[in-house]
């Protein structure tokens, strides 16, 4: 697992308003690859 420190969380727009990534696993995957096994985020809507 990898937590994201804050200064490196991103905030992107998807098609219900944004998403904000805390964690994800395991760690090397990516959410735009696709390639998790769970993600930890919040969501502006």
């Amino acid at each position: 697992m990898k937590w994201i420190h804050l200064d490196d969380q991103r905030t992107v727009n998807w098609s219900g308003g944004t998403t904000t990534e805390l964690a994800i696993a395991p760690e090397g995957t990516a959410y735009a690859a696709r390639n998790f096994d769970w993600r930890l985020s919040t969501a502006g809507v």
